[in-house]
């Protein structure tokens, strides 16, 4: 069934807008597809956090957690709120917590060995 669906997919690759699709895809990919943004996104489950606030749980320095921070941004994942000097990070939207989740726990089912 997996193939079938992947086939009918595979055809519609050529159809005007799925380009669009795929590179849309393909950034939120990039987006959950690294450890540290998954940590940052783990964080701010609590709330909105500032790099200062997230620094102490990464073994990395400032502007490689400010970079990973703004690729999420940029993906739309996160929103940034000025606070005086602050850029305070936040999640977009919280039903993106409830997706990965599924996705997570579906992959895992499916890959368990």
């Amino acid at each position: 069934m997996i193939s079938q669906e992947y086939e009918l997919q595979a055809a519609q690759v050529g159809k005007p807008g799925i380009e669009a699709a795929l590179e849309r895809q393909s950034e939120l990919f990039k987006a959950f597809g690294d450890k540290n943004r998954q940590k940052i996104l783990h964080l701010l489950r609590g709330g909105e956090r500032c790099v200062s606030e997230l620094l102490p749980h990464f073994d990395i320095l400032q502007p490689t957690v400010s970079t990973h921070l703004l690729i999420l941004e940029e993906s739309g994942v996160l929103k940034v709120r000025r606070d005086g000097r602050r850029r305070l990070y936040s999640i977009a939207d919280r039903r993106i917590y409830d997706a990965l989740d599924s996705f997570y726990d579906g992959v895992s089912k499916l890959t368990a060995v």
